[in-house]
């Protein structure tokens, strides 16, 4: 039989109307609600303060981790906050300390609405250490607070199919450009890689390559990707030079190529005394100038100015000279050069087949002994023999010019500390072991391995003395294109 009681007459309605506190309708619904169904109700009531939506054991987190709850009155959605706190605090406490949580939930709140442990079973599961991940977390927290596991694992599947591997996408892709997981597959990602295919000719293995170098492009529009090939081709330099420049630099893909550029031609024309044509043919020579520094561009010109002797002319007859490592290459050798050898940098007789300087200039021995040319086996020493090729190859030409003559004399400033294998073998006259006949060369005649030791000792030895000075950094070390 139905009951048919007033409501006021029920017995729990009238303990309702004896309370001297009024009751509004949101309190009386959470306050059933939230001991039935604690999540479900805080969809319910929009206005929910972050106290009330949280339960009891994210709010100890919270004290433990001395964070007001304050701190989250500013989320956008209190429901996921509600939802996800509690299981996101657990989370976060396991991978790294209290302070290292408590500032990273200070600068971004929002995260404690993310499902993060969801989020770092997926991360993990591709190579991505627990350490990374927390890193991740406040190097790039839009990725959680805007994107969504769906998207982050199409864009996942789609770089494997270009043959990247788990590793490289975690390792260059994610750590580099987590902004890349935010990215449409379709609208986003597939045009700039039709441009590497398109434009530059690349391979999918070179395009993988380049992405696993240069994981930005991704986040390029395409439309801004092409006007870039079109700079480089504008100033002279061929299809084929200007597409190899960017693909060995995918920096010139995502910086400011127009700046860049005229930053190099102005330090040709303002501080090598180039004219503008003459700049623009050494660029054209060699575009890979576009990869470096104007300071790093800068030293190099220094050094070949105040320590070499030389000028605008050697940057017209070897413009790869600006690009060449001063601290392993330049500086060492040239100093090997002068100081083990006696060689000095003057005007060639001959002409070097240089396009851009009337006369070649080439390393010669200083004395002016030596410099009579009576040695047979004396030869042209360039910048080119100086720079080009690997440390043996320098020593060969080195000690070829300085012609090989009878013990110290021929070495017209030796150093102690030289072995005795190459004191004894750089003893013995060119004459008597043919050297410089055809067939024969340097390598015949001296211990090859001694030549190097001795030259990287005399590197070290140089990189201490000289290194500071011409990078102007106290450790220069060994590493860098400086």
């Amino acid at each position: 039989m139905m009951n048919t009681q007033s409501i006021a007459a029920l017995p729990s309605q009238r303990l309702l109307l004896r309370r001297s506190l009024p009751i509004r309708f949101c309190h009386f619904l959470n306050a059933l609600v939230r001991p039935l169904a604690p999540s479900a109700q805080r969809g319910l009531c929009r206005s929910t303060a972050p106290f009330d939506a949280m339960t009891a054991t994210a709010l100890q987190h919270l004290e433990d981790l001395d964070i007001p709850v304050e701190t989250f009155h500013g989320v956008r959605d209190v429901g996921d906050l509600g939802r996800n706190a509690e299981a996101a605090l657990t989370t976060l406490t396991t991978l790294s300390s209290r302070q290292r949580v408590k500032t990273l939930l200070t600068s971004n709140p929002q995260l404690l609405c993310v499902p993060l442990e969801v989020w770092l079973d997926f991360l993990t599961a591709y190579g991505m250490s627990r350490q990374d991940f927390f890193g991740l977390l406040g190097a790039f927290p839009e990725l959680f607070s805007q994107g969504s596991l769906f998207n982050a694992g199409n864009v996942i599947v789609y770089l494997q199919s270009l043959g990247l591997s788990p590793r490289d996408v975690v390792a260059t892709v994610i750590r580099r450009h987590p902004e890349v997981l935010l990215q449409d597959v379709q609208y986003g990602l597939k045009p700039p890689v039709e441009f590497l295919r398109l434009h530059l000719g690349l391979d999918a293995g070179s395009v993988r390559d380049f992405l696993c170098r240069c994981p930005g492009v991704l986040t390029q529009d395409a439309a801004d990707l092409v006007p870039r090939l079109e700079l480089l081709c504008g100033v002279g330099l061929d299809v084929a030079a200007a597409r190899q420049l960017l693909f060995n630099d995918g920096s010139l893909l995502t910086g400011d190529l127009e700046p860049t550029l005229q930053l190099r031609l102005h330090f040709l024309t303002s501080d090598c005394g180039l004219s503008p044509d003459q700049a623009l043919r050494v660029l054209r020579s060699c575009p890979d100038l576009m990869s470096f520094t104007v300071a790093n561009l800068g030293r190099k010109w220094r050094f070949l100015k105040e320590r070499m002797g030389g000028g605008k002319e050697q940057v017209l007859e070897y413009p790869k000279f600006l690009t060449k490592n001063l601290l392993l290459q330049i500086g060492p050798r040239f100093s090997y050069a002068t100081e083990r050898l006696g060689l000095c940098l003057s005007r060639s007789s001959s002409n070097n087949n240089s396009p851009c300087a009337e006369r070649a200039y080439a390393f010669q021995v200083a004395s002016n002994d030596d410099a009579s040319g009576s040695c047979p086996c004396m030869t042209p020493f360039s910048l080119r023999e100086l720079l080009d090729g690997d440390d043996l190859h320098f020593l060969q030409h080195a000690w070829a010019a300085a012609g090989c003559t009878t013990g110290r004399s021929g070495v017209p400033r030796w150093e102690a500390g030289i072995t005795g294998e190459v004191e004894e073998a750089c003893s013995v006259r060119c004459d008597d072991q043919g050297l410089g006949r055809e067939g024969t060369g340097a390598s015949s005649v001296w211990d090859a391995d001694s030549l190097l030791v001795d030259f990287q000792k005399f590197r070290s030895s140089w990189l201490e003395r000289e290194g500071a000075r011409w990078t102007g950094v106290r450790n220069v070390g060994v590493t860098g294109s400086w």
